[in-house]
């Protein structure tokens, strides 16, 4: 039996019926096996993970392994790629980011793979790879831990003469399931038993845990009363034409008493920004807490924040610099971050004053990772924290953040905080 579940239109789950449709030309006796289960998650939200969409999560799961045509050498976990005798699947777990540009669209960096948009380009190979570590997490917080997930992108605007040469994750509009299931062989280091491999990402209990009724992967969040008069709040809000003008072209500071709704009205904005112009917004705070609490309202409110789609991001500024960081090299990885965050800051700083980083480092960084760094508007809310010496509070430093957008925006926005926030145009 093959299941689709989630969102029923959209070019997800065009990409989910033409798995669906491939799967079936492999095995036609699948659509009504009482034993064999595939479940094609389409539209997969991850409420409350920095990454809260998955495209497609396909997860089967047979009663016997099935057996597969064999066209590539396998990369086992030891030893050389080999061509196995016999290979079957018994179960799978594929995180697929579904991607529709055609080859003017699409650039491989070796074979690491970009998609453009109108703000840069975005790595979907690495994107592909973070979603399966929230996935993860999100499977292990509702009862499914111990299983592997493998990344794979879809390319549904070409075709496999257009891919680099394997292996790789990535396939085409023409690529069979049993093509598939040879990337798998290849990517997902099966193991090799004499030269006969079985495909394998799991225990039988653990995938009887996915399929279970008692397991709601597609959840629904129901706004409670505090959700919906914070969601009233957003959207029915009457604010001055003359701010929403001046965002992309003049700094907007909000000042006033604690409690009197700061946050709030930077919150208005951005959704304002986003409901009449699709434009993408990051809203920085220093509060963990309310980064929760400000993600749940933009997830009810169904606001994006992937670069196809403009939508509101919400993050910690550390989070934001420590990526900026990593990204530039002033950091390998994140071990200790926080602990040595005024060291690293000082280095980054260091760096564009003396030249060391020069603009076409930084812009470079901008246009190879456009989703993390593309932002129409920036707000900055408690900005009377950001420090003296923080990123972007220096001159010869403002071109670092500049939004890739048609837009003309830099992150000078983020040099607003002197004090506490007020309702002022400048």
């Amino acid at each position: 039996m093959i299941e689709l579940v989630g969102v029923g239109e959209g070019k997800e789950y065009e990409a989910a019926l033409h798995l669906r449709k491939q799967l079936l030309a492999v095995w036609p006796d699948l659509s009504q096996h009482p034993g064999d289960h595939v479940k094609i998650f389409v539209g997969l939200k991850l409420y409350g993970h920095p990454i809260e969409d998955i495209d497609l999560f396909v997860v089967g799961q047979f009663s016997e392994p099935r057996e597969f045509d064999i066209e590539f050498k396998f990369y086992p976990r030891e030893g050389e790629p080999f061509v196995p005798r016999r290979a079957s699947v018994r179960n799978f777990a594929l995180v697929i980011e579904a991607k529709s540009h055609d080859a003017t669209g699409v650039r491989f960096d070796d074979k690491v793979a970009s998609v453009r948009y109108p703000r840069g380009w975005e790595c979907v190979t690495e994107k592909a790879r973070q979603q399966v570590f929230e996935l993860k997490k999100y499977l292990a917080r509702n009862g499914v831990p111990k299983i592997y997930l493998q990344d794979l992108v879809f390319f549904s605007g070409l075709r496999e003469s257009d891919l680099p040469k394997r292996p790789h994750n990535c396939f085409g509009i023409d690529a069979s399931f049993e093509r598939i299931l040879n990337i798998l062989g290849q990517v997902s280091s099966p193991a090799n038993n004499d030269r006969r491999v079985t495909l394998s990402f799991g225990s039988e209990d653990v995938f009887d845990s996915i399929f279970s009724s008692e397991t709601a992967l597609l959840q629904t969040m129901e706004p409670t009363p505090l959700d919906r008069r914070r969601m009233d709040r957003i959207v029915k809000a009457a604010l001055p034409e003359a701010w929403l003008d001046d965002l992309t072209h003049r700094q907007v500071v909000v000042r006033g008493r604690g409690g009197v709704g700061k946050t709030v009205i930077l919150l208005q904005m951005a959704y304002r920004a986003y409901d009449s112009n699709r434009m993408r917004s990051l809203v920085l705070t220093y509060n963990k807490a309310l980064v929760a609490d400000m993600r749940r309202t933009m997830a009810l409110l169904g606001v994006p924040h992937q670069i196809e789609k403009g939508g509101i991001r919400i993050e910690t500024v550390h989070a934001f610099v420590g990526r900026l960081m990593h990204e530039l090299g002033i950091i390998k990885t994140y071990d200790g971050f926080l602990d040595r965050y005024e060291e690293h800051k000082a280095t980054l700083l260091d760096y564009i004053r003396s030249g060391a980083l020069s603009p076409d480092d930084i812009e470079s960084v901008l246009q190879d990772n456009a989703d993390d760094f593309a932002w129409d508007a920036i707000f900055v809310d408690e900005g009377q924290d950001w420090p003296s010496n923080g990123c972007c509070q220096t001159n010869d430093n403002l071109s670092l953040f500049r939004a890739t957008h048609p837009f003309p925006v830099d992150f000078q926005a983020m040099r607003l905080a002197h004090s506490a926030w007020a309702a002022e145009r400048r």
